[in-house]
């Protein structure tokens, strides 16, 4: 029996994820360079990416179906179909779950001895409750408090002014629900945005002033378990600022 679970779970497929490094070109032709890329899965979630330096964006395509691709202003870039594994993950977790049932039975058939003593072992010593769930990624709570960081150009395709080198952000996060509050009194940035935050990966996004005009801001980015800060902010996206371009800024900061 043990070695018929084995045999089941080795010939089950692994659940279907296949990365992929796609190149991101504009409207205009040209590379989209440090940019955030919306991306919408096949059951209607989005999640965000950030292009590197050449305009490739890397991301692992977990589930089968089509992905829409879009830049900051909503345009469709592409779209991506990944195809579905020949067994789900359903049917993999349930002959894993046999195969070790059958494990159990053959260890527990063969551990009594003649004298009927069906269990010597002590089955408490694992205490299984000294474990913390929050440890694998989960502890997102522990990532808020005050954060000062600076920041720098990294693409201003309209030559627009350059008004966000420093700030002061305060970080207060219920769950993985994120609000960001600027208490640096910077007014080209806005005095506070929402959004959320999975495993140290966020977004969040707010109207503010960048010169005097209202416009969008977008942040992407994450937070180390060392709690240092990188991220990307986004400045115009939705084409209200002068000649319809946006700008992006890096940023680091520390706690």
């Amino acid at each position: 029996m043990l070695i018929f679970g084995i045999v089941l779970v080795l010939l089950a497929p692994a659940a279907n994820a296949v990365t992929k490094h796609l190149s991101m070109v504009g409207k205009n032709g040209q590379p989209l360079k440090s940019t955030i890329i919306t991306i919408t899965s096949p059951d209607g979630t989005t999640t965000q990416r950030v292009t590197d330096k050449k305009g490739i964006l890397e991301h692992n395509f977990r589930k089968a179906g089509v992905y829409t691709l879009s830049d900051p202003s909503g345009y469709t870039i592409k779209t991506v179909s990944v195809a579905g594994s020949a067994m789900n993950k359903t049917v993999m977790i349930g002959i894993a779950a046999g195969a070790a049932a059958a494990l159990l039975l053959a260890t527990g058939s063969s551990s009594g001895d003649a004298t009927g003593d069906p269990g010597t072992g002590n089955p408490g010593t694992g205490d299984p409750g000294t474990g913390d769930p929050g440890a694998g990624g989960g502890n997102e709570g522990s990532l808020g408090g005050t954060y000062n960081a600076t920041a720098t150009v990294a693409n201003n395709p309209g030559n627009l002014p350059v008004l966000i080198s420093t700030l002061v952000l305060q970080l207060e996060i219920i769950g993985t629900a994120l609000t960001i509050i600027q208490t640096s009194n910077n007014a080209n940035f806005p005095a506070q945005l929402s959004g959320t935050i999975v495993g140290g990966s966020f977004t969040a996004s707010s109207n503010g002033s960048y010169g005097g005009t209202s416009t969008l801001f977008h942040l992407a980015g994450s937070i180390s378990v060392s709690q240092s800060l990188s991220f990307l902010i986004n400045v115009g996206s939705d084409g209200t600022l002068e000649g319809g371009q946006a700008l992006t800024y890096n940023a680091t900061g520390a706690k």
